[in-house]
Formats: C-alpha cells, sequence, structure tokens
C-alpha cells in the first residue's frame, strides 16, 4: 500500500471554495427559495453550523485527495468525472432518501443537490489538478 500524498494547501483552497460557493448559493442565490421550501419563515443563527459545515467540506476535501490519488487522477475530465461518480453514486441517492423521509418537497432536494454537485465538481478539480 502506498503513501497518499496530501497538499494541503489544496485541501484547504478546496474547503474555502465549498464554503464560499455555499455562502453565494444559499445567501446570494436561492436564499429565499431554500426558507420556502424547507418551510422556514426566517433563518436561524447558523454559526455552529457553519463551523461544522466548513469542518466537513475539509473532510471531504481530504478524501477526494485520497481516491484521486490512488486513481491516479491528474486532468479536469477525471476530476469532473471522480465529482460525478461520488454524486450519483452517494450523495445524491443519500441526499434523496433524506428528502423523502423528511417529506421536504423535491425542489428542495433539488436545490441542495445542484450545490452538492458543484462544490464537489470545483473541490475534486482543485484537488486534482494541485496533487
Amino acid at each position: 500500500m502506498s503513501l497518499v500524498s496530501f497538499n494541503p494547501f489544496a485541501i484547504l483552497v478546496a474547503t474555502v471554495a465549498a464554503f464560499a460557493l455555499g455562502a453565494v448559493w444559499y445567501g446570494v442565490l436561492f436564499a429565499d427559495a431554500w426558507l420556502r421550501l424547507n418551510g422556514v419563515a426566517q433563518q436561524a443563527d447558523a454559526t455552529r453550523a457553519y463551523g461544522v459545515s466548513f469542518i466537513c467540506y475539509g473532510i471531504m476535501a481530504s478524501s477526494l485527495t485520497v481516491l484521486a490519488d490512488y486513481m491516479v487522477l491528474d486532468t479536469v475530465t477525471q476530476a469532473v468525472k471522480l465529482a460525478l461518480l461520488i454524486f450519483g453514486g452517494c450523495v445524491g441517492p443519500v441526499g434523496l432518501i433524506a428528502n423523502f423521509y423528511s417529506d421536504r418537497p423535491i425542489g428542495a432536494w433539488l436545490l441542495d443537490g445542484g450545490y452538492q454537485l458543484l462544490y464537489l465538481l470545483l473541490m475534486s478539480i482543485i484537488v486534482v489538478l494541485w496533487m
């Protein structure tokens, strides 16, 4: 078994990029839609959620780095395929299952899933190109 080569700077940049995309996605672009689709009158203080999100994005970026290294990925096309595989095989279905069990409208899953797909694409490209 080989050692995985980590680029901590790439992981940090991928983490910050996903977090910043979330601020734009759920703040500037779709804040009202998210509140409406989730039956929320106004956003609560989300400081703790932001912290947990940032840590989780870091874990995901690290995991993508491990997968990309084991698979010897080094092109944008390969990074996109990795993100699509992770989203289509894991993230998307888990989110859809949770959406139906929580009895939310399908639009809520589409909104969240769109963001998840975009940040996985962004993080995969960053970590693959900076390995």
